[in-house]
């Protein structure tokens, strides 16, 4: 309702505290909705691991789809990670850590990571 400014003037603000009001209730729309948000940088500051965050929780709600957006967020991080490397700039990359989806790592310290 606030997201596409139905009925009420359009705000993202509200909506992503309803949304974060909707998730306390385990509502998996919302969580998606909000992971949505930060995936692209509607509204709020672009955010991948806030975006992880809320689409694991959208998943762990019951919403199939969201395992389909981790999926293609890890494939983004990647590829986004690839041009980064190229360019010779700091590197984002995935780590097992569940506590931590990402890390800042720079070339040098990638490259003796991974044997190159």
């Amino acid at each position: 309702m606030y997201k596409k400014g139905e009925v009420v003037d359009k705000s993202i603000e509200k909506s992503v505290y309803w949304y974060k009001k909707a998730i306390e209730n385990s509502e998996p729309r919302a969580a998606y909705n909000l992971a949505s948000l930060y995936e692209k940088g509607e509204g709020v500051k672009q955010d991948f691991d806030l975006a992880y965050a809320y689409y694991t929780l959208a998943k762990e709600f019951g919403l199939d789809v969201a395992q389909k957006k981790l999926l293609e967020l890890d494939s983004k991080v990647v590829k986004e990670n690839i041009r980064i490397l190229k360019n010779g700039d700091n590197i984002q990359i995935a780590i097992d850590d569940p506590s931590r989806k990402w890390e800042i790592m720079d070339e040098e310290d990638y490259l003796k990571k991974n044997g190159r």
